[in-house]
């Protein structure tokens, strides 16, 4: 098998959400932080439609940390 250099610039995922077990009613701090030119927006993901911010249960930090009081979440780099 054959690996292709990423092109400079290109977005990258360089940290990603890990698993975790949760009790209901606890909360949880998921992180993703991707790096690109230019810098990318991180989406945050519930079984593959985006994650409605305005929920109260879910806080997004400029820091690209989602703290969260649910389940079965991931990130894509846009």
């Amino acid at each position: 098998m054959m690996l292709c250099a990423v092109p400079s610039g290109y977005p990258q995922i360089v940290e990603n959400p890990t698993l975790k077990a949760v009790e209901r009613g606890r909360n949880t701090v998921m992180l993703c932080s991707a790096t690109g030119s230019p810098e990318p927006s991180i989406l945050w993901l519930k079984n593959y439609i985006p994650v409605n911010l305005s929920d109260p249960r879910i806080v997004l930090l400029h820091t690209g940390q989602c703290v969260l009081r649910a389940q079965h979440y991931c990130c894509v780099d846009l």
